[in-house]
Formats: C-alpha cells, structure tokens, sequence
C-alpha cells in the first residue's frame, strides 16, 4: 500500500474473498473444531439452547444437569466452566463468586434478543423428540 506501483487486487475480489470467508470458511471451522472431542462448543451451545427455551430467570446447577443431557455427572466446577463463555459474554450473571457458585441468573435482554434464534431452537427440539419418540416406537 505505501507503493503506488505496486500491483493491488480489485475491490470486487476482495469482497467475494471476503464473502467467501465468512459464509463458508469461518462456519466450517467452527463445526469443525467443536466436533474434536473434547471440544465445549457444543455442551456451551446446548446450555444457551435450554436458556433460550425455558422460563427460567434464575437457575441453579441443579437446573443444568437435569435439563441438560450434555451436563449430567458434570461436578460443579465443571458446570461452572460450562457456563463460563455465558457470563463472559455477558448472558448470565453468578450469584456468587467462581469456584463455590451454584446459581446464575439470565440477562433480561438475552430472550428478547435472540427471539428468532428461540423459535428455531423450540423447533428443533420439537423435532428432535418426535425423532425420538418414532425411534422407540420402531424399536418396540
């Protein structure tokens, strides 16, 4: 850029590499690495699917490990670990201060913010246990 002779790419084509970016590579790294074992991705996902689902304002650990599958037999510093991206990124708030913490209360404008991404969420679960029940049906 400081040389004016220098050959430079044309914005068109920066954009669709950009473009390109965003909607193909950066999703499939994302689905890449949270399906590595051991990843949290989608134990973090599952926790703000439930969050985005349920009515719950305040919740305790105990909340988790029954309504998530992907939390049972999880210790409480590992629940807390769970949830840490959560407080992080500003969704919930800890009653307490980490490790001892056992309840979290959701932000007010979480719901509301994410309506749309609730009702998908809502959906699939819906068709998830349909998918399920189908299954034992057959079975038996």
């Amino acid at each position: 850029m400081d040389d004016p002779d220098e050959p430079s790419f044309p914005p068109a084509t920066i954009e669709r590499a950009g473009w390109l970016i965003r909607r193909f590579l950066l999703p499939q790294a994302c689905d890449f690495y949270a399906a590595v074992p051991g990843s949290t991705a989608l134990r973090t996902r599952d926790i703000a699917g439930w969050l985005l689902t349920k009515v719950l304002e305040r919740f305790v650990a105990s909340d988790l490990v029954a309504g998530i599958w992907a939390c049972r037999h999880l210790s409480a510093k590992e629940l807390n670990d769970a949830v840490d991206p959560l407080v992080t990124g500003g969704w919930l708030e800890p009653e307490e201060p980490f490790p001892t913490n056992r309840a979290w209360r959701l932000h007010p404008l979480v719901r509301p913010h994410f309506a749309a991404r609730a009702d998908a969420e809502r959906t699939f679960r819906a068709e998830r246990r349909e998918l399920f029940r189908r299954m034992r049906t057959a079975a038996a």
